[in-house]
């Protein structure tokens, strides 16, 4: 357990400390700043090595995944779709990946790669105004350690992070293409189509975006979240009939983790719009991913914050930019145990969850 446990911390850090020297390296070319790419390509290789040379059964949900590797391979994309009403554009990368072999473990690699590649193009557009080392910190501690065999809702948050860009780039046709080819990986991310609202806004002042900001917590999300459980998940299959059913329970401090980022986050929003404009954006998706945490007490749609969660590796990171310009050093000194401890925790309580059992089991392929 303990060893399985120090693979995957020491394999985070690594990852973080090449991810740091690829933005130390890094130069501006053509007024943009690029990190450098070997660096870069070092630091995506760790969690490829980790997650996507792992051996098959230590994913949550592996066992599952090759069944429906094995049986689309059988059936064919269609007749597998009609019989299970399984996400189309997941069958079909089952299906392209039979083709040219049998072997599930190429699978785990290939859905293991593209993610990754994805989650750290998503953080390469920012790494001009973040540390690249606390972004790829995240990146480990919150999300890959989570979606280890999570695999279509992998890609799907994926593809959706790195489609933000056009979101803050207002760019809603090429944003609803990403969210098509998201929901095509998993139906929940059609959830995300939301962000629409602000790819198709104009620029606003930052009181306005505020503004914006609650008037989604307090209203707009509970409607949707109510809409997308009761009209929308009831006709995508049994597997998603559990996101429709009312749970008793009960609020827990877990629930709020979040709270305490999304508050500092808001009170220093005006400095961290100095160095990223897109930041109230930010702040909205991650408070996003805390109403949802909220909900999932009583509806079975936690999985949907993930969608959201990438913010994390955004907003965490802005607050200590902006420790160091606005207060001192010595703020930001006492900021960084937060972070650390808070993903190290994070990842923990994941790892160690009754239904991750497997995961404390890892073992590689390669050795």
């Amino acid at each position: 357990m303990q060893d399985s446990i120090m693979i995957y911390y020491i394999g985070i850090f690594l990852a973080a400390i090449f991810a740091g020297i690829a933005q130390k390296l890094g130069k501006n070319s053509n007024k943009k700043f690029k990190v450098n790419y070997i660096f870069w390509i070092f630091s995506m290789a760790v969690f490829v090595f980790i997650f996507g040379f792992r051996e098959s059964g230590i994913g949550v949900d592996d066992p599952s995944y090759e069944t429906i590797f094995n049986s689309t391979a059988l059936n064919g994309v269609i007749n597998e779709f009609l019989n299970t009403t399984m996400e189309p554009g997941y069958l079909l990368l089952n299906y392209i990946v039979s083709i040219f072999t049998s072997n599930f473990q190429v699978m785990i690699f290939i859905t293991t790669l593209i993610p990754v590649f994805l989650y750290y193009k998503a953080l390469e557009y920012e790494s001009d105004k973040i540390s690249m080392f606390w972004g790829v910190f995240f990146l480990g501690t919150i999300l890959f350690i989570y979606f280890c065999g999570i695999t279509r809702l992998f890609i799907a948050a994926s593809i959706i992070a790195y489609g933000l860009r056009f979101v803050m780039e207002k760019k809603p046709i090429k944003y609803i293409i990403i969210v098509l080819i998201a929901t095509s990986f998993h139906y929940s991310a059609i959830f995300m189509i939301f962000l629409l609202y602000f790819a198709m806004g104009e620029k606003e002042n930052h009181k306005r975006s505020n503004i914006k900001l609650f008037v989604l917590i307090a209203f707009i999300m509970p409607i949707m979240i109510f809409v997308v459980s009761n009209y929308i998940f009831p006709n995508m299959g049994d597997r998603y009939s559990s996101y429709t059913q009312i749970k008793s329970g009960t609020l827990s401090l877990d629930a709020f983790d979040k709270l305490p980022f999304i508050l500092i986050a808001i009170f220093f929003s005006k400095d961290m719009l100095k160095n990223n404009k897109n930041i109230d954006k930010y702040i909205t998706i991650y408070a996003m991913a805390l109403i949802i945490s909220v909900y999932s007490v009583f509806l079975d749609i936690g999985r949907m914050q993930w969608y959201c969660m990438y913010s994390t590796c955004i907003i965490l990171p802005s607050i200590l930019e902006v420790l160091k310009k606005v207060k001192s050093q010595e703020y930001a000194v006492m900021y960084i145990p937060c972070m650390l401890i808070y993903g190290l925790l994070y990842s923990y309580v994941n790892l160690t969850a009754s239904s991750r059992e497997m995961m404390l089991h890892y073992k590689n392929i390669l050795f």
